[in-house]
């Protein structure tokens, strides 16, 4: 294709695009949904440029990871584990999981929102304590995982083998979720009393822990799968 017709067709391509998102976001703002963006491809046929591929759907959630050759070691309620010998391989699905319970739907690209996620924090956190990173978020993949690129990019961790801590560390900032319901029946807050007055959301008082041993409430593993440590 000539440089002057090609240019002409990326204008129009351009003007179909605009043309196509306004007429589908006026349909789906009539019922209640908000279309952020979204992408168009266009072809030729027979002279005529087509919208072409698929058009205003969001990408397939990746529920499930099979990296033949590398022995998976655990199935977590979001995440897969793989070995790779002196290190694992954390991927990020896009699975739902709610009160310990994994939903048969799922989020597509959420487990690379998750990642990133993780990634940024631990950039930000790496002055107060060490994580268990061995591999940045802009670094590439190892060879031995270059064939997987695809599915696993933006939504992986190469990390140590750490053994876990059973125990998950809660803390809480404003009153709400379960803290809210027990301040209602009791004005405590994992046992701690608190002022009278406070409402959903309210900012908590900041407690020195040291100055209150033993006061800190661990859940009955009966409760949850580890037990949680909430500050």
């Amino acid at each position: 294709m000539e440089p002057g017709v090609w240019n002409l067709e990326l204008v129009a391509s351009r003007a179909l695009s605009v043309r196509i998102y306004l007429a589908a976001r006026g349909y789906a703002q009539q019922r209640g949904i908000i279309i952020a963006d979204t992408k168009f491809e266009f072809g030729y046929y027979q002279g005529s440029l087509i919208l072409i591929d698929e058009v205003l759907t969001p990408d397939a959630p990746l529920l499930d990871v099979d990296l033949p050759g590398i022995k998976k070691v655990k199935s977590g309620k979001v995440r897969e584990m793989f070995d790779l010998g002196d290190c694992f391989l954390m991927v990020a699905t896009d699975r739902i999981s709610a009160f310990d319970c994994i939903m048969p739907n799922g989020i597509p690209r959420k487990g690379e929102v998750l990642t990133q996620l993780s990634h940024f924090w631990f950039d930000q956190l790496k002055t107060i304590v060490a994580n268990h990173r061995l591999a940045l978020a802009e670094d590439p993949l190892p060879p031995p995982l270059k064939s997987y690129e695809s599915k696993l990019a933006r939504r992986t961790m190469i990390v140590k083998k750490a053994q876990p801590l059973p125990v998950e560390c809660v803390v809480r900032g404003y009153l709400a979720g379960s803290g809210w319901k027990e301040y209602q029946q009791s004005q405590t807050v994992c046992g701690m009393h608190l002022p009278a007055g406070l409402v959903e959301a309210s900012e908590l008082p900041r407690t020195e822990r040291a100055d209150l041993p033993g006061r800190a409430r661990l859940c009955s593993a009966a409760r949850h799968h580890h037990r949680r440590h909430e500050i």
